[in-house]
């Protein structure tokens, strides 16, 4: 629940007994800046999330130099001030605003007498929405026992829809570029993309569901690409953190038939995806 602490303002209400007599009844009129706000300029723009469980992000973007920042924590109301208690991740400290709600607008003002007026948003921002950044971090997996490193990451991330997807090219060593094997990995959930174990589930009204692949030679047009029904039980993707610009999570799946003619020496007509770690924040 939103933390509102501090002076409450109250108007006097006349309230006629039973008995004819006059009480006052005070109601409360506290300004509530819950919601989600941005302040736009011709060079930059703020994105402030407020939300009612007592937590906020706020997302900073200079659009003339390209760069983003996010910092993120707890909010409440004190003595007339909004107050922003930054989590460590944020570097900590707290940021401390007057603020007034007009209208449609919420006026903020900081230490320094500057004066920011924000509007409503439709919608939360994140630094992936700017692009000024990239996806930095690991994607690996063993790949029929042999161990592999993939860069070229590409995310698509839906957190309100429900998707992600991760599609990264095989790297030989640290130095080296990219080649043609390609790894694909996505998940898909009922609701809000959440937390938990998404598994391979070929049959209609799944939830919870993950697809895998790999593609040795992406542009071979004898070979098919992804698709889900190449792709069979066992399988799970198991998300430990999801966020706009944060990813982590650990796989393995039985993939798609291997190309033709390509028979493992144990007989095994299917890749084997082992030991699979997605590991990606946003930078």
């Amino acid at each position: 629940m939103r933390r509102v602490q501090g002076s409450v303002l109250f108007l006097g209400v006349v309230v006629l007994t039973a008995c004819g007599s006059a009480v006052d009844v005070p109601v409360p009129d506290v300004e509530d800046p819950t919601g989600i706000w941005r302040y736009s300029t011709s060079g930059s723009e703020v994105t402030l999330e407020l939300d009612d469980d007592g937590t906020f992000q706020r997302v900073t973007a200079s659009l003339a130099e390209m760069q983003c920042g996010r910092d993120a924590g707890g909010w409440s109301v004190s003595d007339d001030a909004l107050v922003l208690d930054l989590d460590v991740s944020s570097g900590g400290g707290q940021d401390r605003f007057t603020f007034s709600v007009e209208g449609a607008s919420l006026s903020v003002t900081d230490a320094a007498g500057a004066v920011r007026l924000f509007t409503p948003a439709p919608r939360g921002a994140s630094c992936v929405d700017y692009g000024f950044g990239s996806w930095e971090g690991a994607v690996s997996a063993t790949i029929d026992g042999e161990a592999r490193v993939f860069d070229d990451i590409e995310v698509v991330i839906d957190i309100e829809g429900g998707s992600l997807r991760v599609t990264s090219l095989w790297r030989p060593c640290p130095t080296c570029p990219t080649e043609d094997p390609q790894l694909i990995v996505e998940v898909e959930a009922p609701g809000e993309l959440e937390t938990g174990t998404y598994t391979v589930q070929n049959f209609a009204g799944a939830e919870m569901t993950m697809f895998g692949f790999f593609h040795p030679v992406p542009d071979d047009p004898d070979f098919e690409g992804f698709s889900t029904e190449r792709l069979s039980p066992p399988g799970d993707f198991v998300l430990t953190d999801v966020a706009d610009e944060r990813v982590s999570a650990t796989f393995s799946f039985r993939g798609n038939p291997r190309t033709d003619g390509d028979v493992a020496p144990d007989g095994s007509t299917f890749t084997l995806i082992t030991d699979g770690v997605v590991d990606l924040t946003y930078r």
